[in-house]
């Protein structure tokens, strides 16, 4: 492998995309790890952290790992990325939801 495509194979492992379209389907780039999934959400871990997708009758449509692609199909609810604690549990990278402050 020559230098130009140890560049491109670089930053193939480093690119992070998310497209949405009409919150009816999700393709990802990036995509290192399925941790776990419902029709309701799809916990990923990707080259950019730990990522959510909420929704409703979600579904994968592909996944090629070795290619850190992902399709998911079904109602596009919410995307949003954790991050890990001290102690390894994982939180919102964003402020909690109202109904979580109001309960707390």
């Amino acid at each position: 492998m020559d230098f130009a495509e140890d560049n491109e194979v670089k930053n193939l492992n480093n690119l992070h995309r998310v497209f949405i379209d009409n919150q009816e389907s999700l393709h990802l780039q990036g995509v290192c790890k399925v941790e776990n999934f419902d029709p309701c959400s799809i916990w990923l871990e990707t080259n950019r952290g730990d990522l959510v997708i909420e929704g409703e009758e979600l579904h994968i449509a592909h996944l090629d790992l070795d290619g850190k692609e992902l399709k998911v199909c079904g109602k596009i609810c919410g995307v949003r990325y954790t991050v890990n604690t001290k102690d390894g549990k994982r939180v919102k990278a964003a402020g909690k939801h109202l109904l979580d402050r109001l309960l707390k």
